[in-house]
């Protein structure tokens, strides 16, 4: 792949980061069956029918019926798990407190954070776009969650974390313009000076595009590898592998 962008044009690549700079080693689905295990494993309780998969499976069920309703609204999203989780376990016929619910995805949440890695094309290319472009992270997400995860992950050691933009009460998640404005506000930079890199065609290159950035979209099962599109006056191009960055850049 011939290079696309130049650093006598672009001064800054912004990424995001799950999914597109780190995924998990285990799945979402066996971590909640493994947690739960953990915690029923002490419980005075008849488990001659008992499977944690069964809760998944229904746990999974009621979040994506709520998904779908006007329920969400009402609540946050810590207290939409808390419901779909109080429901899943009702047909086993306990008692489940709000203690239990915020002790469990609490457990769930530091397993996830400590599942956590760098894909491994991430850390070589990195550091050497490093020497010709500022990197800087924009995602959504919690910031001390982010935080941690760069720490644990070695992130921290290539990209600052100050250079880290995430949501907050006064800064609304990809794709709203508003997280990217401050982004681009933060490092001096006019929007045709950044390109986006990330996974999301939603969040990350509908997001960044709106305001006139360059995007990569970085979607490792799609046919055709390099594909380049406009959008207004903005380009995307695909890549399958996030080490092909080095040649477009």
């Amino acid at each position: 792949m011939n290079r696309y962008f130049s650093p006598d044009k672009k001064k800054v690549i912004f990424f995001d980061m799950n999914n597109t700079l780190m995924g998990r080693k285990q799945p979402f689905a066996s971590l909640f069956v493994e947690v739960l295990d953990e915690f029923t494993a002490r419980w005075n309780m008849d488990k001659t029918n008992w499977d944690p998969r069964t809760v998944l499976y229904d746990y999974q069920k009621e979040w994506k019926t709520r998904k779908h309703s006007r329920a969400k609204e009402r609540l946050s999203p810590e207290r939409q798990q808390f419901a779909c989780l109080r429901n899943a376990l009702r047909r086993h016929s306990f008692p489940v407190t709000n203690e239990f619910l915020e002790t469990f995805f609490r457990r769930l949440k530091s397993r996830q954070a400590d599942e956590v890695q760098l894909y491994p094309d991430v850390p070589e290319t990195l550091t050497a776009l490093s020497k010709q472009y500022r990197l800087a992270i924009i995602s959504n997400g919690v910031r001390d969650d982010l935080l941690n995860q760069m720490r644990k992950s070695g992130l921290s050691a290539i990209i600052p974390t100050d250079l880290l933009f995430s949501s907050s009460k006064d800064i609304p998640k990809k794709p709203h313009p508003a997280i990217f404005r401050h982004a681009l506000k933060t490092m001096d930079i006019d929007a045709g000076m950044a390109v986006m890199v990330g996974n999301s065609w939603r969040h990350d290159v509908m997001g960044a595009t709106q305001l006139g950035m360059d995007a990569v979209w970085i979607q490792r099962a799609h046919k055709k590898n390099g594909a380049r599109k406009k959008i207004g006056k903005a380009a995307v191009v695909t890549i399958r592998k996030f080490a092909m960055l080095r040649d477009l850049f």
